[in-house]
């Protein structure tokens, strides 16, 4: 068994070099079904060395502008233009790549997060997924569906129902508040921005162990706290379609909590 994970090792770093230097226009060809189902399989996902490596392969061929350097560090920064990002406009094929896949896709980051064995790395693998994903395959439809699945994020470590221990509960919660601030400025609804950005603030003066910049460091400064939160120091499902219905979103599909779904 041993060694059979030293070469399932071994082939996965050889995938990821050759992801790096490597550019295709079209998701379809760059991630078939033969080559995405067997990287997704549950067999990799219960390693959590090799689902990093699984996480950097999908962001490495899904980034195809050179943007994954711009988010090397979890932030919530406060105006996205400092990074100067290259998005084009969502392709036929990117949609027809979405419509087959994105629903292996939010599954795949929707369990890996959920991992207790998770530590900084793949926070930020699961963060560049999350960001390759919105800047260069979604459509208003995937947008909805990216923040659902942020927001079921957000009720994982709510609920705990498997027991995370209180590092990765508060990890989860920065995880979110990052991704929620990029794509509440990349959709630029100001209702939307508002929300956000309003929970964020109130973050930094009565939880900050639920932000990135107190829980991706060298040392961590997670909280027990994780256990009671408030209302106003979270995301709320409600405002958050109101806000993005008011603005010709799908809100019937925003208040519908995501499921993760088996394909």
């Amino acid at each position: 068994e041993n060694r059979n994970r030293l070469i399932q090792i071994m082939l996965l770093k050889s995938l990821l070099q050759v992801s790096l230097g490597f550019q295709c226009s079209n998701m379809l060809t760059a991630l078939p079904s033969s080559f995405l189902d067997p990287l997704l399989s549950s067999a990799l996902m219960e390693d959590a060395e090799l689902r990093l490596f699984v996480l950097e392969i999908l962001v490495s061929l899904i980034d195809r502008h050179d943007n994954r350097p711009k988010f090397s560090t979890i932030s919530t920064v406060p105006d996205i233009a400092v990074l100067k990002l290259k998005v084009d406009k969502c392709s036929r094929q990117d949609t027809l790549f979405m419509k087959k896949h994105a629903q292996q896709l939010y599954r795949h980051i929707y369990l890996s997060c959920n991992d207790p064995c998770n530590v900084q790395a793949h926070y930020e693998a699961l963060y560049a997924l999350l960001v390759m994903i919105s800047i260069e395959l979604a459509n208003e439809e995937v947008v909805v569906d990216l923040i659902r699945l942020v927001l079921a994020v957000q009720d994982l470590a709510l609920n705990n129902e498997d027991n995370l221990p209180a590092y990765n509960r508060c990890a989860l919660h920065a995880l979110c508040a990052a991704y929620l601030n990029l794509i509440c400025q990349l959709t630029t609804v100001p209702a939307f921005c508002q929300h956000i950005h309003e929970v964020i603030e109130m973050r930094k003066k009565e939880g900050p162990y639920l932000l990135p910049e107190d829980i991706f460091v060298e040392k961590p400064r997670w909280s027990k706290s994780v256990e009671h939160l408030s209302a106003d120091l979270l995301f709320l499902q409600s405002k958050v379609s109101e806000v993005l219905g008011g603005s010709g979103y799908n809100s019937d599909r925003l208040s519908t909590p995501y499921v993760p779904q088996l394909t």
